[in-house]
């Protein structure tokens, strides 16, 4: 059997489960790439019954990752009618302690038993992948002044040195909310990616500022080729911890939803484990693509609550 092939088609059939997925030959060609590298450089275990794969997963380690750090990229796919959750119990709890780096794991949120099974070995939720549409959570999510004393302004050129000090600043302090924030190749994409938008009219840079400076940082921007969702907006937020609890979130997030739609993004995603920001997903109608894994979790199941595979 063809193993990557077919480990292609069951990814395909767990997308299908979202209602905002475009089905097509991009999403085809995008996760045909990503699972063409953990077959021919990393590890496959598969479990095949009667001619079909029931199960699969692949691993491989990533020297040059997009956090900063090397990581472990995990992927686990498997029929949804098929008794899989011995193998993956064995499969899993042979693997878990071998893979000693940070990992980079979705874990798409239709896998049930797999959940069980690597909840049961100890591994827990970093974040949540939320989905929303673009158009219901414009028309759900009514304006909002900022408070007293912040201004969200267009970001210029000259504010990149206190966006990139205030991601290492907020995120040394709060690893748990992007373990990844305050490394420095992390940190050097943002400033780049960030440059880059600035160099557009249309960009959606912006920072939050107070009398003491850029006290927060927000972004979106949208691929019009997006291979899941078609034209989709992904978002960046960061504001210091002065900012938190002072009602920014929900004008922040007005302001980026305004400039998705004027872009034409359809859809929007991203991860996260901040509760101010999840229970604003819910009054968006956000809903989960998955979860994102770790070995070492700084949460227990009930912070993320509801959006956990059920």
């Amino acid at each position: 059997m063809d193993w990557l092939r077919a480990h292609v088609d069951l990814r395909l059939d767990a997308y299908r489960r979202h209602a905002l997925f475009v089905d097509g030959d991009r999403a085809h060609d995008k996760i045909s790439t990503h699972l063409t590298k953990l077959h021919s450089e990393g590890e496959v275990r598969a479990l095949e019954r009667d001619g079909e794969l029931e199960a699969v997963v692949a691993w491989v380690y990533d020297e040059e990752s997009w956090f900063g750090p090397p990581v472990y990229t995990v992927a686990v796919d498997h029929r949804l009618d098929a008794d899989v959750q011995g193998w993956l119990r064995d499969t899993f709890g042979q693997l878990v302690p071998t893979l000693d780096a940070e990992w980079d794991f979705l874990l798409d949120a239709s896998y049930v038993p797999a959940y069980r099974v690597l909840r049961g070995l100890g591994v827990g939720v970093d974040s949540v992948q939320l989905v929303g549409d673009v158009d219901v959570a414009h028309a759900r999510l009514a304006p909002a002044p900022m408070p007293e004393g912040v201004r969200l302004e267009p970001m210029t050129v000259d504010d990149l040195d206190a966006m990139t000090a205030l991601y290492a600043e907020t995120f040394s302090r709060m690893p748990e909310y992007c373990w990844f924030g305050a490394h420095e190749g992390f940190l050097g994409r943002q400033r780049d990616k960030a440059a880059e938008a600035l160099a557009s009219d249309a960009h959606l840079e912006f920072v939050l500022r107070t009398d003491e400076g850029v006290q927060g940082h927000a972004s979106a921007t949208v691929d019009h080729e997006g291979p899941f969702f078609g034209a989709t907006a992904g978002m960046s937020l960061c504001f210091a911890p002065a900012l938190r609890g002072r009602g920014v979130l929900r004008p922040v997030y007005r302001r980026l939803l305004d400039g998705m739609k004027a872009q034409g993004a359809r859809a929007f995603r991203g991860g996260t484990s901040q509760p101010p920001v999840m229970h604003l997903a819910r009054e968006m109608g956000r809903t989960p693509q998955g979860v994102i894994l770790r070995r070492e979790p700084r949460f227990d199941d009930a912070h993320f609550a509801p959006f956990l595979p059920q």
